[in-house]
């Protein structure tokens, strides 16, 4: 019965082979070395050996992946208790547990403070005219709110130690020294440089997280320069694409951090007024990871008015609630605002005052399935398309497989509602614009002269609205429009769902 033995001892060699294979990413972060070794071993064992000697192989493998797959328990003990960490290597998943209290020590303040301000309580106190510009804004504000978290400063003091800065990443120890000369020795350009400085001067602490994001949308010749300076690294020799992406990832937060820390200075956080609930609150709070908090502007907001935008109303409300409510968040914003508005980033639109009109209106937006309920709306394909339309933002529209049908008011025909809203403004300010002209021929990227683009400007200047970027097929088309472009000498813009927010700056070339 030995050969059945080493048959099962194959079957599970390869069933090993297999889940390595899968978690290598997460293998060679954690800093294991003979990993490819044994996978070697696993897939290419010589014939003639024992069921022991695979099994011996085996053994060593499963014990990899068991060690990656248990929890790793970590207790930080300060003066106002212990918070516990438990993490998974091989999964990335993490929770924690225990009262949030401060770590011992120089850690004390990062839990316990002391604060700029109190935590938001009591009631609020909203601006006369902002309560007139947005009327969903005072049955929002007294609809209940969600628990606000445990107080942390979150802040990036410009000159103090780094200690408590691990929160921010589980990169922090493997940053090292040598990591921070190949960051210095790369960002060098010039514009970069201004990004940063802008962030700064915008954010305060909350900078790193908006600059990485801006530089990733903007300027991909960084990304490529930081890619370039690992895979020229001779410790990354043996990494892959997941171990650069990360490190480029930690270079533009984590790095840029300590980089900018030692060459300019920015103001510790004080205690402010919430321009929309009138209370104030300590911005030293609100975490700098929150999803899309970035995205709500610079520090100006309280946490508890941050989550209500990022979040939208969850409880149920009026027919008469809802279509106020979205229509006046369509008003307030100049388009149509699609199922992804709080995706949108409010924080490019100059005007302070017209952003807390929008954000207040996010504010006061249920979500689509209360929106749904509350019209009396099945949920379904194209349940939002029908609460714009019970709301009277849109009118006739189809929804086919892909994108919305709809006609903007010069009569112009639409595939989806960011074009009819782009139509409409260029309409709205006097922009002459010709709808989906034809791209030249070309034999290899447009032999059959089938491609056209959105709009025509004057100046020969083609645009695109790429509304679906996370479609890979969508983006190879609109590769090749780009290579297309380039190799016609045409000039193209390409406007994304981000750019809706400030098309008078998009288009202010051509604004009389």
């Amino acid at each position: 019965m030995e050969w059945l033995a080493e048959r099962k001892e194959r079957a599970r060699g390869e069933a090993l082979w297999r889940d390595l294979s899968a978690a290598r990413s997460q293998i060679e972060e954690m800093g294991y070395t003979d990993f490819d070794e044994l996978l070697t071993a696993i897939r290419n064992q010589p014939e003639g050996w024992t069921a022991e000697e695979w099994a011996g192989v085996h053994d060593s493998a499963q014990q990899m992946l068991d060690d990656l797959s248990a929890p790793v328990r970590l207790e930080m003990t300060g003066p106002g208790g212990t918070l516990v960490t438990e993490f998974v290597p091989l999964t990335g998943e993490s929770r924690q547990s225990g009262s949030l209290g401060g770590w011992e020590e120089e850690y004390s303040r990062y839990f316990d403070g002391p604060f700029t301000a109190e935590r938001p309580t009591g009631p609020t106190a909203a601006p006369a005219d902002l309560l007139e510009a947005v009327p969903c804004l005072a049955e929002t504000l007294a609809s209940p709110n969600r628990d606000l978290p445990a107080l942390r400063d979150h802040s990036w003091r410009c000159g103090e130690p780094l200690g408590h800065k691990a929160w921010l990443s589980d990169w922090f120890d493997e940053w090292t020294a040598d990591d921070a000369e190949i960051l210095a020795g790369t960002w060098t350009d010039p514009e970069w440089d201004a990004i940063v400085l802008k962030g700064i001067a915008e954010f305060s602490f909350r900078w790193p997280p908006k600059v990485a994001r801006t530089i990733h949308l903007r300027h991909p010749d960084a990304v490529n320069a930081l890619g370039a300076a690992h895979d020229a690294d001779p410790r990354f020799s043996r990494k892959r694409d997941a171990h650069r992406d990360r490190w480029v990832e930690t270079a533009l937060t984590i790095g840029l951090h300590e980089l900018y820390r030692h060459r300019v200075e920015w103001p510790n956080p004080e205690a402010m007024l919430c321009p929309i609930c009138g209370r104030a609150f300590a911005p030293e709070t609100l975490s700098p990871w929150s999803r899309w908090i970035d995205r709500l502007g610079p520090l100006r907001y309280c946490h508890s008015c941050l989550v209500r935008a990022l979040n939208g109303r969850p409880d149920a409300v009026t027919p008469e609630y809802v279509r106020a409510a979205v229509s006046g968040l369509a008003a307030a914003l100049e388009f149509v605002p699609t199922t992804n508005i709080r995706q949108v980033d409010i924080g490019a639109i100059g005007d302070e005052r017209r952003r807390d009109v929008v954000m207040a209106n996010l504010m006061c937006l249920p979500t689509p399935d209360a929106c749904a309920e509350g019209l009396g709306i099945e949920g379904g394909r194209g349940k939002w398309l029908h609460i714009l339309q019970a709301s009277g933002v849109v009118g006739d529209t189809w929804r086919p497989a892909r994108g919305t049908l709809c006609v903007a008011r010069d009569g112009h025909a639409c595939r989806s509602l960011g074009e009819r809203s782009i139509d409409d403004w260029l309409s709205a300010n006097d922009i002459a614009h010709e709808c989906e002209p034809s791209w030249p021929e070309h034999s290899e990227l447009n032999p059959a002269k089938l491609k056209r683009a959105d709009w025509l400007l004057p100046g020969n200047v083609f645009v695109e609205y790429a509304g679906m970027l996370g479609d890979a097929e969508y983006q190879a088309k609109l590769d090749k429009k780009i290579e297309l472009a380039q190799q016609e000498g045409i000039t193209l813009l390409v406007l994304t769902p981000d750019d809706l927010i400030d098309l008078g700056g998009v288009f202010s070339a051509w604004c009389p």
